[in-house]
């Protein structure tokens, strides 16, 4: 593994055998609206006359833009760039990858006024309510189970204590 340097003082991790490659560009630090962070460099499109932006990831594994295809970063870190941690993915894949950002610290959960636990998930835009408990970490427990049997390895599975 080596490390490519992006502005901001960050740097995004490759593969050994793409780093020749990817060096000879100037790459950037991008944060997404969800505040994910990725590098990408310019690119110029002579037939539009124009730059356009690639991502390292799509670079790296052979996605143009527009194709459709989505990569995700299994560790959800966009700077982890090597080919074992990424994978062509639908949305629905991804969306299952994704890092907690509700009222719990555990995804799936939310932190109910009442002093109760809701797990619930979401795939292919339906929302399934899992159930309602009385400690968080059963909610987490009852949200990976059945994270584990919608998303399979896309699951991203919560870390219970002990």
């Amino acid at each position: 593994m080596k490390l490519i340097s992006l502005t901001q003082g960050k740097f995004a991790k490759v593969d050994d055998d793409k780093f020749e490659s990817l060096r000879k560009y100037k790459w950037s630090l991008f944060k997404d609206k969800s505040g994910n962070y990725y590098a990408h460099r310019g690119a110029w499109d002579s037939e539009k006359g124009r730059t356009y932006s690639v991502l390292m990831h799509r670079e790296i594994m052979g996605c143009t833009k527009g194709d459709g295809k989505i990569i995700d970063h299994i560790d959800r870190d966009g700077l982890n760039c090597q080919v074992t941690n990424m994978r062509v993915a639908t949305r629905g894949q991804n969306n299952a990858n994704r890092k907690s950002s509700g009222s719990s610290k555990f995804l799936g959960v939310t932190n109910k006024k009442n002093g109760t636990f809701v797990a619930q998930i979401g795939s292919n835009k339906n929302r399934k309510h899992i159930g309602t408990f009385n400690s968080e970490s059963e909610a987490a427990k009852a949200y990976n189970k059945e994270a584990a049997i919608r998303h399979g390895d896309f699951a991203n599975l919560n870390i219970l204590p002990g």
